[in-house]
């Protein structure tokens, strides 16, 4: 297998903001990336991604493609049809879809590039001039507005297991998927498959603000099949007790 290295950029920050700034521009691409990272397997199958992210396997081939020239996911060479975690971007995969998945503060990392602008998010609290570097936060720089702040509560409050949480949506989301063929039946799969990735990676919050879109009949769904994490979580994030 080909290994994929943090050198193709100068530093590991600059490799982060690529990253950041591939997957921002791109749902697809941000799907596919989701999915790769998720969870301990190294190494994930087109048709997997595929059901996985409710996208064609054209759309994920020219997704991969794109993520593998830009070296954010590896190729092998002897398995082209599937798509493996770069090792060096593994610890950072929550940070890059975090920010990916939010267009302010892509938008605030990309500045940070040309250093015209507010740090991106870190791992550690930090604040020199006008510049911060914040762990959990939903904005960045003097003048920012939280924009996250909202859902990282919601979450904290139920003291959810964000591993349990992806377990259920998964559940929740083959019911679904399985029980009906309609146009809005697909959204919903969509969205869900969105939420379970991000619970996934460890994105709770994140989890949370896409599972709003969810609608109260998936709600009752999820309640009527047992899922029981997922049905509490799902309720905060729409606003039904």
């Amino acid at each position: 297998m080909p290994t994929a290295v943090i050198d193709h950029f100068s530093n590991e920050e600059k490799h982060i903001r690529r990253a950041i700034k591939v997957l921002s521009a791109s749902p697809n691409k941000l799907a596919v990336f989701r999915h790769v990272y998720y969870h301990k397997k190294v190494c994930k199958t087109v048709a997997e991604i595929a059901a996985a992210t409710n996208l064609t396997s054209k759309q994920v081939l020219t997704a991969g493609k794109s993520l593998a020239s830009q070296h954010l996911v590896e190729q092998p060479d002897d398995r082209p049809t599937r798509y493996c975690k770069v090792q060096a971007l593994a610890p950072h995969k929550r940070r890059i879809i975090e920010v990916s998945s939010s267009p302010i503060r892509a938008k605030k990392a990309m500045k940070t590039a040309d250093g015209s602008g507010t740090t991106v998010v870190h791992h550690h609290n930090k604040h020199v001039g006008d510049k911060y570097q914040v762990g959990q936060a939903g904005a960045v720089g003097r003048d920012a507005k939280a924009e996250n702040v909202n859902f990282q509560q919601v979450w904290n409050s139920g003291g959810f297991d964000s591993d349990a949480l992806a377990t259920e949506l998964a559940t929740l989301r083959k019911h679904l998927k399985s029980s009906g063929d309609s146009a809005d039946t697909d959204v919903q799969v969509g969205v869900l498959a969105q939420a379970e990735q991000a619970a996934g990676a460890g994105d709770g919050p994140q989890a949370v603000s896409i599972l709003a879109r969810v609608s109260t009949p998936v709600l009752q769904t999820a309640r009527d099949i047992g899922v029981a994490v997922a049905a509490a979580v799902i309720a905060k994030a729409i606003g039904i007790s």
